[in-house]
């Protein structure tokens, strides 16, 4: 089932999880994760200011955020324990004459 399909508060579980969210909210940069968040579902990127980066960690390490969406390149390097992981490739480019390289062990 698309995520668009489905309700808008599927992955809000209780009123402890949406007020926190709904508080929480409120202290992120952008409309388009304020929206985002008050509905469990969120993005991480690069382009998020190091406070909206550091919100949405803690939301989704405490359990408030279930489920979050971010680069391949963040999800190598950021420290977030999850039940499922799903990886679109495990290779990336490391440059002309190099191509494409598969991700290391460390």
């Amino acid at each position: 089932m698309l995520i668009s399909t489905l309700p808008r508060d599927y992955f809000i579980t209780n009123d402890k999880q949406l007020t926190t969210l709904v508080t929480k909210s409120k202290q992120l940069s952008t409309e388009d994760l304020r929206q985002m968040v008050v509905s469990g579902v969120v993005y991480h990127n690069a382009s998020l200011s190091h406070r909206d980066r550091k919100i949405i960690e803690e939301l989704f390490i405490a359990g408030y955020v279930k489920v979050i969406c971010t680069t391949s390149t963040l999800s190598m390097g950021v420290n977030l324990p999850a039940r499922l992981v799903v990886v679109k490739a495990t290779t990336c480019y490391r440059g002309a004459g190099k191509g494409y390289e598969e991700y290391t062990k460390a």
